[in-house]
């Protein structure tokens, strides 16, 4: 995690096992910054480190106190445990949700003991600042939507259900925010699937009918949470049928709508009546639906599906102005895949499947202008292809993939842009890729020096 202009990361050495280390570029300034487990050779092994306002936290266990929450500022001195949540060493299996999110400089998080529901904390970094959010009997669901200051959540009591709520990362800042359904309804809801933002404010599924919901806005109070037909008569009904993530571009929001599943329309607003319409459908291809909307540029791109297979569409927001860039998918759905990443008005990308090009193989980054001419396999001025990328990240005006046979390139998605940096033989799934100060890092293993922590310089 980049914090200020130095990495904090997790690392193990033979002696202390893994525990906190920092990083500022260089050999000097890269050092384990405290030995929290100093008598198990496996280490307090920390992990999730976080930035929430000024404060770095992690989860870590010093075996006598289990896996509690720390905070550290990159020195010895500065790195202690910041509240014993469970007294005593504590089960072994305490998990922490994925995602946190920050509130108004505070963390808000999902803990979890094998015996019990989910739980939400805040923190501000002290161990007075430390609290659950909701009572006892009140359950969490683990996905958080940070919008602005506050962090949006779904969560059940006995008496009202699953109902929105909000927090501030305080006890007194988390509230209910209203009940969209009077009692305890049994419909179970999602946050990932019920929880969106809307330019700054909160839009959320009614807990109504599941097949016909009724979306509802927020500012994050109670007085501020109204049906959405209230504030913007004209998007009830092509809301209503709301299939995926809105994405804005240029001031404005779009969003896919597909009331039955199929038949999907690409909608826009910049929430007035008279600029809210449908765009039509992406494709006229049968059975064509949405799966992910992105934004590169000045284009919307749509990964979608029909009876023709999977593909890639990119439209400029003109009316029925879709256009397909290549029979194939991208790849967002497992841990080796990068998150499709806009870069110099390109969209970035791991593709899985077959594709347009006869050599296709799978498992490569592609790049697209959003035209068909400019949609195209990232290759090096050889014809080399960067197979089966892991993480992309910008750094020093590029684009850096690691890939998890070649090593480390940069691009710009030409071949006269894109080059090898380096690949050490041979080099195993290099990962993760953080930007701290005007250092790119990374782990990366080769046979002359095994696992360690690497930079790139500007």
């Amino acid at each position: 995690m980049a914090f200020g202009n130095i990495l904090l990361f997790s690392w193990s050495d033979p002696e202390h096992g893994t525990e906190p280390w920092r990083s500022d570029g260089s050999r000097a300034g890269t050092r384990r910054i405290a030995d929290l487990e100093h008598l198990d050779q496996g280490g307090s092994i920390p992990f999730r480190f976080m930035k929430a306002g000024t404060k770095s936290l992690f989860f870590a266990n010093d075996g006598t106190h289990g896996r509690e929450l720390w905070t550290s500022d990159g020195t010895a001195g500065g790195t202690r445990l910041v509240r014993e949540m469970e007294e005593g060493p504590g089960p072994d299996f305490v998990t922490y949700s994925a995602p946190w999110a920050e509130a108004n400089g505070r963390l808000v998080f999902v803990r979890t003991l094998p015996s019990g529901d989910p739980e939400l904390w805040g923190s501000d970094g002290t161990a007075a600042g430390t609290v659950r959010l909701l009572d006892p009997g009140t359950v969490v669901d683990p996905f958080l939507r940070a919008v602005g200051s506050k962090v949006y959540f779904l969560a059940r009591d006995a008496t009202h259900g699953v109902e929105p709520w909000v927090t501030d990362g305080t006890k007194s800042g988390t509230r209910l925010l209203r009940d969209t359904t009077p009692g305890p309804e049994p419909i179970a809801r999602r946050g990932d699937l019920s929880l969106f933002a809307l330019q700054g404010r909160l839009l959320f599924r009614g807990g109504g009918d599941p097949l016909d919901p009724d979306f509802w806005l927020s500012n994050g109070t109670p007085a501020g949470t109204v049906p959405l037909a209230n504030v913007y008569p004209f998007l009830a009904e092509p809301l209503a049928g709301l299939s995926g993530e809105p994405v804005e571009l240029g001031g404005k929001v779009y969003f896919d709508r597909s009331p039955n599943g199929l038949d999907t329309t690409l909608w826009v607003t910049d929430l007035s009546a008279a600029g809210t319409r449908s765009l039509g459908p992406v494709s006229a291809e049968p059975g064509f639906r949405t799966s992910r909307l992105f934004v590169a540029g000045r284009k919307i791109f749509v990964s979608g599906v029909s009876d023709r297979g999977n593909g890639l569409w990119a439209t400029d927001g003109r009316p029925n102005g879709g256009k397909l860039l290549g029979r194939f998918s991208l790849d967002v759905s497992t841990d080796r895949a990068p998150v499709p990443t806009a870069f110099g008005g390109k969209l970035f990308f791991r593709t899985s499947g077959s594709g347009p090009d006869p050599d296709f193989s799978g498992a490569e980054l592609w790049v697209s202008d959003g035209t068909v001419a400019g949609t195209r396999r990232v290759q090096d001025s050889s014809g080399a292809p960067i197979l089966d990328p892991r993480a992309l990240a910008v750094f020093d005006d590029q684009l850096i993939c690691s890939a998890a046979l070649s090593g480390f390139w940069r691009t710009d998605g030409t071949p006269a842009g894109t080059a090898q940096l380096f690949a050490r033989s041979p080099v195993v799934d290099p990962q993760g890729l953080v930007v701290a100060g005007s250092r790119l890092y990374f782990a990366n293993w080769d046979a002359e020096t095994g696992r360690e922590l690497w930079a790139l310089r500007p």
